[in-house]
């Protein structure tokens, strides 16, 4: 089977991002980069969606990834704080960094599941994922894009 001469191509990022914004045209494109309009018609069809899901996915891994990381150190402080009323002797805020922590656990187990069920379920998340951005408009891909560039954060207490 031949390569696509697009993604092989030194220019691939900036013709991927051209080619989701619509903006220059695929003859433009194609006369500039040495491609062939079909080339990249073919592209965007066949190897797009399939970026676009794993880059979907990654992104959503590491946002679980740094939750859990987040969690696992509020569970920290939570035992610092435990450890530090049980030496001043005041029962009652060592019991309250306790049930905290027990509540940090769960969230954090809860969490972990998650993420090993998406790690699990990846093969077919990403066919499904392939298959709705095949059917895309260019607008929905380039707001696709820019959420996945542009995600907007969980913003936990410090």
């Amino acid at each position: 089977m031949k390569n696509c001469t697009v993604c092989v191509n030194a220019q691939r990022k900036t013709i991927d991002s051209e080619l989701l914004r619509g903006s220059p045209t695929l003859r433009d494109i194609a006369r500039r980069c040495g491609l062939s309009k079909t080339a990249l018609l073919r592209h965007k069809a066949s190897h797009l969606p399939a970026q676009l899901a794993r880059a979907s996915e990654a992104a959503q891994l590491a946002d679980a990834g740094e939750l859990l990381q987040r969690l696992a150190k509020v569970c920290s402080d939570c035992e610092r704080l435990q450890r530090t009323a049980e030496g001043a002797g005041d029962t009652r805020a060592a019991l309250q960094a306790l049930g905290l922590l027990g509540q940090q656990l769960q969230s954090l187990m809860r969490v972990g599941l998650e993420v090993e069920r998406q790690k699990n379920a990846v093969p077919s998340a990403r066919k499904q994922a392939e298959r709705e951005v095949r059917t895309m408009t260019d607008a929905e891909l380039a707001d696709a894009v820019n959420s996945l560039l542009h995600p907007k954060r969980l913003q936990l207490g410090e």
